[in-house]
């Protein structure tokens, strides 16, 4: 039988129940998945909450996950049972044991990369390639913004950023995440909740703002941030902990706003194969992840609520024995 976490109404987390359904053949053009390790994102919280929607309930949760394959559709080439593999983006439903999905959405993970610690890694990973080569063009010695920079995407991006020579601005929330912020390679670290990252910023920079602003919070954060960017500067907004009230267009004079969507992005393969050999490249050569958090996948809300509340150190996975 294929355990799924299964959403019956949109809300918080006791909304979610685990399931056993019959284990169904691949089709055609699919591959079946026994999945190891199921990466926990934000996005799954909006699915979750119903501010991104399903097409109909139940549903269920989940856009990325790591595991051996284990049957394979007629059409299929390339791939053999047993190799481990990796996916990320649409169609949402990662939260099982066993999934079938179409073999133009999985990628064989390289020898040298821990499979079970790139779960809550990949789609970070694919997004912080996207926020820094799809974005803007790298260029050693430009000034970057990252909030939330002990967080899952924002340790990726510190490290990655650094790694390319940017200089970074960090903002966390407390003095054991600004430690991990530098030393993942922020050169500026900044606690938020005591002080004011907007004037921090343009008291270091002279008055002029950084190059370029990565925010995923939202709210009043992503206006604050339209403040420390210098002219013509750009802010990209990821998120939306925080829901984004409607902006006046004066309040980007001079800067250019972006609000890019990974899950959009890598609907095109040759985009997710770009953006997926740039990040393995990155992980060999930076020499792997930060460990994250692992919790059962009967645990799915406690791994939800850490999220949730922001307490997160690095990546969250579900582990399926």
């Amino acid at each position: 039988m294929n355990k799924i976490i299964s959403l019956k109404q949109y809300g918080n987390s006791e909304n979610l129940e685990i399931l056993e359904q019959a284990i169904q053949p691949p089709n055609d053009d699919e591959v079946q998945i026994k999945q190891s390790a199921i990466g926990v994102n934000f996005v799954d919280i909006y699915f979750r909450d119903g501010i991104y929607k399903f097409p109909n309930l139940p549903g269920v949760l989940g856009v990325e996950a790591v595991g051996e394959i284990s049957a394979i559709g007629k059409n299929v080439s390339g791939f053999t049972i047993g190799d481990i593999v990796a996916y990320a983006g649409f169609p949402i439903g990662s939260y099982v044991q066993y999934r079938n999905i179409d073999a133009r959405r999985i990628i064989k993970i390289p020898t040298k990369i821990n499979s079970k610690l790139l779960a809550g890694n990949f789609l970070r990973g694919l997004t912080a390639a996207a926020l820094l080569f799809h974005v803007i063009e790298p260029k050693n010695g430009m000034k970057i913004l990252v909030h939330s920079a002990a967080g899952g995407l924002g340790t990726i991006l510190t490290k990655w950023a650094a790694h390319l020579g940017i200089e970074i601005f960090a903002t966390v929330s407390n003095d054991y995440k600004a430690e991990i912020a530098q030393a993942n390679g922020a050169h500026h670290v900044i606690n938020y909740k005591s002080q004011d990252f907007v004037k921090k910023v343009l008291e270091i920079t002279n008055g002029k703002g950084v190059d370029y602003v990565i925010d995923g919070v939202g709210g009043d954060n992503l206006r604050d941030s339209f403040r420390a960017v210098r002219q013509f500067g750009i802010v990209a907004n990821i998120g939306q902990i925080t829901p984004i009230a409607p902006i006046n267009i004066t309040e980007i004079t001079n800067i250019f706003v972006s609000r890019p969507s990974i899950l959009s992005l890598i609907e095109d393969a040759k985009i997710y194969k770009s953006l997926a050999k740039k990040y393995f490249d990155f992980v060999v050569s930076s020499g792997g992840f930060e460990h994250g958090h692992d919790y059962a996948f009967a645990d799915y809300q406690a791994a939800l609520n850490l999220l949730e509340a922001g307490k997160n150190i690095g990546s969250i996975r579900l582990l399926l024995g």
